[in-house]
């Protein structure tokens, strides 16, 4: 292992080059500058992205949406654990009852329990992510930190794809119900 200082733009940076890569590095001197440059300003690009301040306006618009978005999180959590509490007392009873009233539906009810399952806990998924947005951008915003409004803004938009999939899903299940 063999450790190379450089110092560019008043900053120190140490490289550890290993051996196989020494040869072919200490060749070309100005690529390992090159390499540093670019990395460096990299790293200025990013620092300069998250310099930006937000403005009183949009912290106020955020912090409304952090509040209407745990409300419905909230919300869903509620309704679905209510569905658990019935479909514990009486769950079997109703998805038997659903099996033998549709003649199609004839011996289904395994299917009905599956499907059950999967639609609760997706939408459990989709409920956890509105409600991790919320709580990302509350924070960011109280912190001043952009790193976590952006990771709430990712949630966001796992949030929006999941209820699009959702949507034309069952938009294809009633247009199939159509033909």
């Amino acid at each position: 292992m063999l450790n190379k200082q450089y110092a560019i733009f008043n900053k120190q940076y140490t490289i550890t080059f290993a051996p196989p890569l020494l040869c072919a590095l200490c060749v070309k001197q100005t690529s390992i500058t090159q390499y540093i440059c670019r990395m460096i300003q990299e790293e200025e690009q990013q620092e300069e992205i998250f310099e930006e301040e937000i403005s009183d306006t949009d912290k106020t618009a955020l912090l409304e949406i952090s509040k209407w978005t745990r409300l419905i999180s909230v919300i869903g959590f509620a309704i679905g654990s209510f569905i658990v509490v019935i479909m514990l007392f009486s769950g079997a009873q109703i998805l038997q009852t659903m099996a033998t009233s549709i003649p199609s539906m004839k011996g289904m009810y395994p299917v009905l329990v599956a499907g059950f399952f999967v639609v609760f806990f997706i939408a459990a998924m989709v409920l956890y992510f509105l409600y991790k947005a919320s709580q990302l951008l509350l924070q960011g915003i109280h912190q001043q930190n952009n790193a976590l409004l952006s990771e709430a803004f990712v949630y966001l938009k796992n949030f929006f794809i999941a209820v699009i999939a959702f949507t034309g899903l069952q938009l294809i299940i009633n247009l199939s119900n159509l033909i």
